[in-house]
C-alpha cells in the first residue's frame, strides 16, 4: 500500500528513470499506473526536481493522444506519480514484431502524434525524448507517454538550473542536431524526432547509420540521412518523402513551424508543387521538354473532377441520389459497384465513407477514408469538387463537425452536389450544437428544391429539429409532405427513416407510435438496412417503457445491443445498452443496472460519439448517486457536464436544460 491510498497489483515496466507498477487507487476507485524515480544517491536532488517538474507540467496537458497524469505521492522518501493506465503495446514493440508499416497504416498514427504534440506545445510543454518506445498504441489510439524529460518552452530559471550548459538529454538517434550540440532545442526538436519516427515506421530502419555519437551528430548537421526511397521503398508516396525530408532539416527554422502545420501537410494528401518540381526525376525532363510539359501540366490543372467510366459515373449519380433521399443501404451497394469499376474514383470512395458513417459503421468508414486518401495520393491532382468532398468526409469521420460543416458549405456551391451537401452541412451543424443554423440550412435545401418530391429527406430532418424546439404543428406538416413523396416514389428506406423519426417526435399517441415502428421494422426486413432496423427496434423499447412493459423493453434492448455489436455499430450498441440499463432502473433493480450502464459508457467511448458519451455518463452517474456512491458519481458526471457545457456555450446552442 503506497501513501495509504494506492495498492500495487502488478509490475509493468522498468526504464531509465525508474519503475512503473499497476495499482488500484482506493480513493478514486480506479486502476492507475504508478511511476517511481529510481533512487540514485549521486544526483537524487536533480532527479527529484526533474520528476516534480514532470508532474507539474504534464498535468497541464489533457488530450486523448497524451498520457494523463493524475497525482503526486511519496513513499519511504521516494517520489511517485499516478497516471492513466494504458493497455496495449509501444510503437517500438509493434515495429520490432511486425516490421515496417504501410503508408495507410502509418497515417492515423502520424496524425495522432501531431495532435498530441500540438496540445503539449500549446501548453508550453516539450517532450525532448520522443521515440517509438514513448508512443503507446491502445485500440487504434496513439498516446505519447513519459514526459519525464520534458522542459517548458519558456525555459524558466528552474529548467536552466536542472539542465547544465552543454548537457545532452534524450535518445541520440531521435534527437535534433541542436540537442546534440547545445543540449537544448524548442518545439521544432520534437518535430525532428517525429520525423525520425515516421521514417522508421515506413522503412523499418533509422535514417542515420553512424556508429558513434560524433559521427551521428555530423550526419545530422549535414543532413546526410538516407532517403526513404533508398531504404527499400522506391514506391513511397511523394507526400511522405516531403514531410520526412522537411522534418529532418538541420536548421530548426526550415522544419514545419508547428505540429499542426505538419499534420495539415499530411492531411492535404499530396506533396507541394515546389517539392514535386525540385525532384530530380521531374526537373531534368522539365528542362529538356519545357514547352511540351508546360502545355501538358496546364491542360491537367485545367481539368474538372475525375471522369470515371460511364458505368461507374452512373452508379455514383444513383448513389448520390440515394443518399439525398435517406437510402444509405442502397447507396452502399451502388458505390461498391462503382469502385470495382474504377478503384481511383475518389469521390465515390469519399461518399462511401460517409455512407458507412451514417449507418454507424465507423471502422469501415475510417478504412474507406484511408482508401480514398491512398487513391488521391496515386493521382496527379484532384478536381475542385473531389477535394471538397474528401475534406468534408475526413472532417465528418474525425468528428470535427465545425470543419465538416464549413467544407460541405463550400461543396454546396458545386451544382450537382448542392442538395446532398446542404443536407450533410445541416447534420454537421446540428452535431456541432448549432441547431438554429442547421434549421436555416435545411430550409435553404427545401427552397432550392421546392417540390416535396425533391426534398423529403430535408423535410424529415427539419421536422426532427422542429420537434426538439416543440414546434409540433410545423413538424407535422413537413412529415406529411415527406411521407407523400416517399410513398409516391416507393422509397422504402426513406419511408422507414421517416416513420422512425416521427415515432421519436412524441407528437402522437402510443398506438400511433407503435404502428409507425412496426411498419418501419417490416420495411427494414425488405431493404436489409440493419441500422434502420436497430433504430426502429430501439425506439420500440421506449414505447414499451411508456407502457410499463419493462420485461419486453429488457428483451428488445438486449437483442439490439448484441446485434449492433456484431455488426460493428458501436454507437447504436451504446444507445441500446443504455436503454437496457435504464429498463432495469425502472424495475428498481439498480445493482443489476449499474454494470450495464458502465458498459454503455465504454461502448460510447469506443464509438467516438462524444454527445452520446456525455448522455450515457449522465445516466450512469445519476444511478451511482442514487446508490449512495457519491464520489464515483462525481467522477463520472464531471466529464459529462463539461461536454454539455462545451456544446451549449457554442454560438447557436439553446440553453443548458440537459445539464
Amino acid at each position: 500500500m503506497i501513501a495509504d491510498r494506492y495498492r500495487i497489483t502488478g509490475f509493468l515496466a522498468r526504464g531509465g528513470m525508474g519503475e512503473v507498477y499497476e495499482a488500484f487507487d482506493q480513493a478514486e476507485r480506479r486502476t492507475v499506473a504508478l511511476k517511481f524515480v529510481r533512487h540514485l544517491a549521486a544526483n537524487q536532488g536533480q532527479l527529484d526536481a526533474r520528476f516534480l517538474r514532470e508532474v507539474r507540467m504534464a498535468r497541464k496537458v489533457e488530450h486523448p493522444n497524451v498520457c494523463r497524469i493524475f497525482d503526486l505521492a511519496e513513499h519511504d522518501g521516494e517520489r511517485c506519480c499516478t497516471m492513466e493506465l494504458l493497455r496495449g503495446e509501444t510503437l517500438a514493440a509493434k515495429l520490432a514484431c511486425d516490421g515496417k508499416l504501410s503508408p495507410e497504416q502509418a497515417l492515423p498514427i502520424a496524425l495522432q502524434l501531431c495532435d498530441g504534440l500540438a496540445a503539449a506545445h500549446q501548453a508550453g510543454v516539450l517532450h525532448r525524448d520522443l521515440k517509438p518506445g514513448n508512443v503507446f498504441l491502445v485500440e487504434g489510439r496513439a498516446v505519447i507517454i513519459d514526459f519525464g524529460l520534458a522542459a517548458a518552452s519558456t525555459r524558466d530559471l528552474e529548467v536552466s538550473d536542472l539542465t547544465a550548459s552543454g548537457a545532452v538529454i534524450g535518445t541520440l538517434a531521435y534527437m535534433a542536431p541542436e540537442q546534440l550540440e547545445e543540449g537544448g532545442g524548442g518545439a521544432s526538436a520534437d518535430l525532428y524526432s517525429l520525423g525520425v519516427i515516421l521514417y522508421e515506421m515506413l522503412t523499418g530502419e533509422k535514417p542515420h547509420d553512424a556508429k558513434s555519437p560524433f559521427r551521428l551528430a555530423a550526419q545530422k548537421a549535414r543532413e546526410s540521412h538516407r532517403t526513404p526511397s533508398g531504404a527499400g521503398i522506391p514506391g513511397m508516396p511523394a507526400l511522405w518523402r516531403e514531410v520526412i525530408g522537411r522534418s529532418l532539416k538541420a536548421r530548426p527554422e526550415e522544419r514545419y513551424p508547428s505540429a499542426e502545420a505538419m499534420k495539415q501537410a499530411l492531411v492535404r494528401g499530396r506533396p507541394s508543387a515546389r517539392f514535386v518540381l525540385t525532384q530530380r526525376r521531374v526537373l531534368i525532363p522539365t528542362v529538356a521538354v519545357a514547352t511540351g510539359l508546360f502545355a501538358t501540366l496546364a491542360w491537367q490543372w485545367a481539368q474538372m473532377d475525375h471522369r470515371a467510366p460511364p458505368a461507374a459515373a452512373l452508379l455514383y449519380e444513383q448513389a448520390s441520389a440515394a443518399m439525398t433521399t435517406a437510402a444509405p443501404a442502397r447507396a452502399l451497394k451502388l458505390l461498391d459497384q462503382a469502385i470495382v469499376l474504377d478503384p481511383q474514383f475518389v469521390s465515390a470512395l469519399s461518399l462511401l465513407a460517409v455512407a458507412h458513417a451514417e449507418t454507424d459503421q465507423i471502422d469501415r468508414a475510417k478504412d474507406t477514408l484511408l482508401a480514398a486518401i491512398a487513391a488521391k495520393d496515386r493521382r496527379w491532382r484532384l478536381g475542385h469538387g473531389e477535394k471538397l468532398g474528401l475534406d468534408a468526409a475526413s472532417a465528418a469521420i474525425q468528428r470535427d463537425f465545425a470543419r465538416a460543416a464549413a467544407r460541405y458549405a463550400d461543396l454546396a456551391q458545386v451544382p450537382d452536389q448542392r442538395q446532398f451537401a446542404l443536407l450533410s452541412q445541416a447534420s454537421m451543424l446540428d452535431q456541432a450544437g448549432k441547431r438554429d443554423d442547421a434549421i436555416r440550412t435545411l430550409e435553404l435545401a427545401i427552397a432550392a428544391a421546392p417540390e416535396a418530391s425533391s426534398s423529403p429527406a430535408a423535410r424529415v430532418r427539419l421536422a426532427n429539429l422542429l420537434c426538439r424546439k416543440r414546434a409540433y404543428p410545423q413538424a407535422a406538416a413537413h412529415f406529411a409532405k415527406a411521407e407523400a413523396a416517399y410513398r409516391k416514389n416507393r422509397n422504402e428506406e426513406g419511408l422507414c427513416d421517416l416513420l422512425t423519426a416521427r415515432a421519436m417526435s412524441r407528437t402522437q399517441d402510443r398506438a400511433a407510435d407503435r404502428a409507425d415502428l412496426e411498419q418501419a421494422i417490416a420495411l427494414t426486413e425488405k431493404t436489409g438496412n440493419r441500422y434502420q432496423n436497430f433504430a426502429a427496434r430501439l425506439r420500440m423499447v421506449t414505447v414499451a417503457e411508456r407502457d410499463h412493459d419493462y420485461q419486453r423493453a429488457i428483451r428488445v434492448a438486449g437483442e439490439v445491443a448484441a446485434d449492433a455489436q456484431r455488426e460493428g455499430m458501436l454507437g447504436m450498441a451504446a444507445r441500446a445498452t443504455a436503454e437496457l440499463g435504464y429498463a432495469y432502473v425502472y424495475l428498481r433493480k439498480s445493482e443489476q443496472a449499474e454494470p450495464i450502464l458502465r458498459e454503455s459508457v465504454a461502448l460510447a467511448e469506443r464509438s467516438k460519439s462524444y454527445g452520446l458519451l456525455a448522455s450515457n455518463r449522465l445516466k450512469w452517474g445519476e444511478l451511482l448517486g442514487n446508490l449512495g456512491r457519491i464520489e464515483e458519481s462525481l467522477t463520472v458526471l464531471e466529464p459529462a457536464i463539461q461536454c454539455k457545457r462545451l456544446r451549449n456555450t457554442r454560438p447557436g446552442a439553446e440553453g443548458m436544460a440537459n445539464e
